[in-house]
């Protein structure tokens, strides 16, 4: 029987939001103000995502976890600072313009960050999962889901659909859709329902 995963949804709209924002940072030119404004949002809204999504794992995840396996995040959340802190040096370097003076350096720091967040992801996936899974119902899981859901805020939600379902296929957006229905207002349920739909053309012009 396949059990609720507590980061698969999270940390595929991460992956997706750092693969668009590295292709955004070698592909933008920078001396164009309009595509340096598009990154330079894109950038903000990224950073606002992970911040959110570190915060939240650990005032639900990680504190839920820990009054049952006492330990099993301490480095975790270690690593959390330390991305923070990663991503506070290329916040800087945007708001300073150090990243029009020295672009290819900001980008390689930003693809040594983009892979650091990678391996702290595949490192709950597969060492935080399985004990998750062991203390853990299903209903318990969704019930902290809708907890970090609720926390986070539609507005927030809906930047991070936006990645999310590009990072679904049409049967796990049906089913993430689904569950969105019977959670949000009609209007927020709305305009998910058309970040799905641009995905999914997106998608279609990826193939």
């Amino acid at each position: 029987m396949k059990r609720e995963q507590t980061f698969d949804l999270p940390h595929k709209g991460l992956r997706a939001a750092l693969a668009e924002l590295g292709s955004s940072a070698t592909g933008s030119d920078f001396e164009n103000a309009e595509e340096l404004r598009l990154f330079e949002n894109l950038f903000r809204d990224v950073w606002k995502l992970i911040a959110l999504h570190s915060a939240e794992e650990e005032r639900i995840t990680f504190a839920e976890l820990e009054k049952r396996a006492p330990g099993a995040t301490v480095t975790f959340a270690s690593e959390h600072r330390a991305l923070d802190a990663a991503y506070d040096f290329l916040a800087e370097a945007v708001e300073t313009t150090k990243h029009l003076t020295a672009k290819d350096r900001f980008v390689a720091d930003l693809n040594k960050f983009s892979a650091a967040l990678q391996t702290h992801m595949n490192r709950e996936e597969d060492e935080l999962q399985p004990l998750i899974w062991k203390y853990f119902s299903d209903e318990e899981l969704m019930e902290h889901r809708r907890a970090i859901m609720a926390a986070s805020g539609p507005e927030s939600l809906i930047k991070w659909f936006r990645f999310v379902f590009y990072a679904l296929n049409g049967k796990e957006t049906a089913e993430f859709l689904d569950r969105l229905k019977s959670m949000f207002p009609e209007t927020t349920f709305i305009e998910a329902q058309h970040l799905a739909e641009v995905a999914e053309k997106r998608r279609r012009m990826r193939l």
